[in-house]
């Protein structure tokens, strides 16, 4: 069956596997619902299959805590006799089966490499609960390339898959207490854009990118609980925050369920989040963003967030 080579060819490769980063592309950008338009394979002869049909039907969705799913079915779909489950016959269970890919779980991003990886945490042939399988990607605009290269039965084989984001169900809408009357529509949207663009500069380690980002005098204050209970206050401005941002204490923050509240030039983001550092739940509480727009550009004057290490979601 192709299914099994196939599920696992969601990336992007240039050639012969070779993995491309793009300039200016975050973490953010991958967050949204992405539809499939096209998913082919290709044999060491140039052979071309296509094991969902034309226009297979499928959904990619990442979203902006860090979790994932992805379901594609072959269109049109395996015939059946009955419509009674029950009365379906085992060759035709096994169409079905073959013809559809399911599973769902976390990611992470290596912009950097240009590589999103998954983490399913349960997938319809079970083959891949518990493993991280790499897919590198490219964007351009609104349009998503997949692609790998892996050897099946001996022979090399190369998938491309192209997708495209649907922008009704793209981001995830941040939730908004009532609007002020001079909050433009829209405005909550390009504020939480900036906090994910700060996000992106903790998972590439990147100090220099971040301090743009932020208004350097600003203090980034942590009220946490310790191990033995015991409760802390640390506060720092961000360019002593930023002697601490490097590649080798890289970590990924995603936030939930976001609050963004705009009055003309000043907003305000409130989420619970959970912070990865390797793949793995390190902390997680609530942030506190105060951002003020100057020329136009949205920056963080300062953040405020609570930190424990125990009952973080995904824990």
């Amino acid at each position: 069956m192709v299914r099994h080579a196939v599920i696992a060819a969601l990336c992007l490769l240039g050639p012969r596997g070779v993995a491309h980063a793009q300039p200016g592309v975050t973490a953010a950008d991958l967050v949204g619902s992405w539809r499939f338009e096209s998913y082919e394979d290709r044999d060491d002869r140039g052979t071309v299959v296509r094991p969902y049909g034309a226009a297979p039907a499928g959904l990619l969705i990442y979203d902006a805590t860090g979790h994932m799913a992805v379901q594609i079915m072959k269109t049109p779909p395996p015939d059946v006799v009955s419509d009674d489950w029950d009365k379906f016959t085992a060759p035709e269970k096994v169409a079905l089966w073959d013809g559809y890919v399911a599973y769902f779980g976390r990611y992470e991003v290596d912009v950097a490499r240009g590589v999103v990886i998954h983490l399913p945490e349960a997938d319809l042939s079970r083959l891949y609960i518990g493993r991280r399988e790499q897919r590198h990607f490219a964007l351009d605009g609104d349009r998503l390339t997949l692609s790998e290269t892996w050897t099946q039965s001996g022979r090399t084989r190369n998938g491309v898959r192209v997708l495209t984001r649907q922008r009704g169900t793209a981001q995830a809408t941040p939730r908004t207490t009532p609007r002020p009357t001079n909050q433009p529509a829209g405005a909550a949207t390009a504020v939480l854009a900036r906090v994910n663009d700060l996000f992106a500069t903790f998972e590439a380690g990147d100090a220099a990118a971040m301090l743009r980002l932020v208004y350097p005098d600003g203090r980034v204050t942590a009220a946490g609980i310790r191990g033995d209970g015991a409760a802390t206050l640390r506060q720092q401005s961000w360019t002593e925050f930023a002697e601490r941002v490097t590649p080798e204490r890289s970590f990924q923050e995603r936030i939930a369920d976001p609050v963004v509240n705009v009055d003309g030039d000043i907003a305000m983001v409130w989420a619970p989040f959970v912070v990865r550092v390797g793949g793995k739940v390190s902390n997680c509480g609530v942030d506190h963003f105060d951002l003020v727009r100057e020329q136009g550009d949205w920056k963080v004057m300062n953040l405020t967030f609570s930190s424990r290490t125990t009952g973080c979601p995904a824990q």
